[in-house]
């Protein structure tokens, strides 16, 4: 194993241990107390991106959502078309435009000005020329709505539908009409993180779900209280079969799984 990946596998496996607490307190007296440009860990050895280290050390590691990583790893080609809803900083717009290649390209929606800025600063350190950047919120109409963000320097946890924090107003757009005003280009993937915003942000996608049929990883945020969830039933309607990537094996779920789903025509 080489070096750096030693170092990662052990950092990994004490802060995934007892000691996990103690040993992120420990990294937080030693790292930069801003942000600053990290290479970064597999599966993006050989990247860099501007973090926080302080708050950000999955994505250093090579630890963030794992499996969704390797859902991506194991499904997109080089060539194809996707799109990062929700793409935050930029660490899986930055992992999608690496598995398309030159020949494929990335469309990556983030809506709070202060992520969108991050995002723009790491696509352009890694020279990723076919990723394009919009800073808007994917959702069912095209507009002006309102974000309610978190106050922190890279909020996380931006919303159209949970409440607190700082309000944004920010221009909006279904994917049904992004894609129609480009001449509804192959679509072959979607990789979707929006906080709750799930249900309208699929709703606004009911003609490329039926016509496109592109692959879509989703986090379902809403409580796991046994109701079905409606971007699942979506999904279903469509003919899509739905997978828990936080599972052993990825299982077969029906739509009143919540979590990090697959779902594949």
């Amino acid at each position: 194993m080489r070096r750096e990946g030693m170092l990662q596998h052990l950092l990994y496996l004490l802060s995934r241990s007892r000691l996990g607490g103690p040993v992120r307190g420990l990294l937080n007296c030693v790292v930069p107390k801003q942000p600053v440009v990290v290479p970064l860990f597999p599966p993006l050895l050989g990247h860099r991106m501007w973090l926080d280290l302080q708050s950000q050390k999955a994505y250093w590691l090579g630890i963030y959502e794992r499996e969704v990583c390797k859902a991506l790893l194991s499904r997109v080609k080089r060539g194809w078309t996707v799109a990062d809803v929700g793409a935050h900083i930029g660490y899986f717009t930055l992992l999608l435009a690496k598995l398309v290649g030159p020949s494929g390209r990335v469309f990556a929606f983030e809506p709070c000005p202060a992520n969108f800025q991050v995002l723009s600063a790491n696509v352009a350190l890694n020279g990723y020329r076919w990723v394009t950047l919009e800073q808007k919120a994917v959702t069912n109409c095209d507009g002006r709505i309102i974000l309610n963000a978190p106050r922190q320097r890279y909020p996380s946890q931006v919303s159209i539908v949970q409440q607190g924090g700082e309000t944004i107003e920010v221009e909006a757009t279904s994917l049904d009409a992004y894609w129609e005003a480009m001449g509804n280009p192959p679509l072959h993937l979607v990789k979707m993180d929006i906080e709750g915003a799930e249900d309208a942000a699929l709703e606004g996608m009911k003609w490329l779900l039926h016509q496109q049929r592109p692959i879509v990883v989703v986090e379902i945020h809403a409580s796991d209280d046994g109701t079905e969830s409606k971007a699942l039933c979506l999904l279903k309607d469509a003919g899509y079969s739905l997978r828990s990537l936080d599972r052993k094996g990825w299982p077969k779920v029906n739509p009143t799984c919540r979590g990090h789903i697959l779902g594949e025509p």
